[in-house]
Parts: structure tokens; sequence; C-alpha cells
């Protein structure tokens, strides 16, 4: 999560790659609840489940993390960039 928003707020480009990463994390976890669904095997749903769960809180807090470091940060800067365009129109 943190690398998805990192590379979002520096380089838009760059965030295909991350966006990658993260569902190659997610795909394997969705994938096997479909076989075990279909295999009638319940019992190994509930593990899987803790993994996935994890795997996702654990991005969101990455995200937020980011957000909160860089994003506001990067937010500042716009403002006062804007700010001083404003000031030396006005002069």
């Amino acid at each position: 999560g943190f690398a998805a928003v990192y590379s979002w707020l520096k380089n838009p480009n760059s965030a295909n790659f991350v966006a990658v990463a993260i569902a190659v994390a997610l795909i394997p976890f969705v994938s096997l609840y479909g076989l075990f669904i279909a295999t009638g095997e319940f019992a190994q749903i509930f593990p899987l489940t803790k993994v996935l769960l994890s795997n996702l809180v654990l991005i969101i807090c990455g995200a937020v993390a980011a957000f909160g470091l860089i994003g506001l940060k990067v937010q500042h800067e716009e403002v006062t960039q804007e700010l001083e365009e404003t000031s030396a129109k006005v002069a």
C-alpha cells in the first residue's frame, strides 16, 4: 500500500508496476477460495481468510501511512506554490 501511494504521488507513470505487485499478493488467495469451494473443502477457507484479511489490512495501513507522511506534504507544497503564484500576479 505504501509503495502504491508513494509511486502514485511521486511518479504517476510507475503506479502500474505497484498495482501489479498488489494484485500478485492477493490473487492466489482469491483463486484458492474458488478451488476450496469447488472441491467442498470448507474447513480450509477459515485459515485462508485470516491470511487474506491480514494482507488487505496491511495494504490499507501502508496506504494510510503513505498519505499521512507524503500526501500531506505534497498538498502543502502545492498550496504554497499556488499562493506564491497568486501573490506574484497581484503584485
